[in-house]
């Protein structure tokens, strides 16, 4: 059984100032944060807000809400569904692949960027990947490659055009 905590005000705003921060998130995330001792972030809905302090200490929690990602040293590391809901409304860190690119990244492989690609990630650190309007997870570049942060469960073998 895991020990997740509900995030209160005060920390569930350092997260969206770390999203701010870190990939220029101008949104709100609706919804009530919790965290387990892993680092592991989930959003969960505001109806859980109802819960009282005693009640939580209480409750037993194993799995809950949508994972979103993971607070680590040098930023977030979001989650599949996390890009989704923070890259409609991020400005910054986002890097779009092309044709090219993109069934390399479905199926997993890191990728080495294309000058275009290397001129839109500057720095290290977090990027969420964009093919076209569709957010595909979130990558860790280094040395002008972007590390496949997608787990494996979640890669595809073929991928149908």
């Amino acid at each position: 059984m895991q020990r997740m905590t509900f995030l209160n005000t005060r920390e569930h705003k350092k997260i969206v100032d770390m999203l701010e921060r870190i990939y220029g998130f101008t949104g709100k995330l609706d919804g009530v944060l919790i965290k387990n001792l892993k680092q592991k972030l989930y959003l969960l809905t505001r109806q859980l807000d109802l819960i009282g302090l005693d009640e939580e200490k209480q409750l037993r929690i194993d799995k809950a809400g949508l994972y979103i990602g993971a607070v680590v040293p040098d930023g977030i590391r979001l989650s599949l569904e996390g890009c989704q809901i923070v890259g409609p409304h991020a400005k910054k860190n986002i890097l779009s692949i092309d044709d090219a690119h993109l069934e390399p990244w479905a199926k997993g492989e890191d990728l080495e960027l294309s000058e275009q690609e290397k001129a839109q990630a500057q720095e290290s650190g977090y990027y969420i990947i964009k093919h076209g309007k569709d957010f595909l997870g979130c990558a860790k570049i280094r040395n002008a490659v972007a590390h496949n942060l997608v787990s494996k469960s979640r890669r595809l073998k073929v991928l149908n055009n």
